[in-house]
């Protein structure tokens, strides 16, 4: 891979791991009052619709 490419490969990765961190983050804030039960259940609904979002846009997740 060219150094230009594998440093523009660098700083994508580093800015998909910083939205991430910031997503984690802000969720955890919101589910901060959520007992272990209802974050359990928020967790299976926020998975299906994930699923079936990805599947009505033609993407089936989990990919293989």
């Amino acid at each position: 891979m060219p150094e230009r490419a594998k440093v523009q490969a660098e700083a994508g990765e580093r800015h998909l791991d910083d939205e991430r961190a910031r997503n984690i983050n802000g969720l955890g804030k919101v589910l901060a009052g959520w007992t272990a039960e209802e974050v359990a259940h928020f967790a299976v609904y926020l998975r299906r619709s994930n699923a079936d979002v990805e599947r009505l846009a033609g993407r089936p997740w989990p990919r293989p």
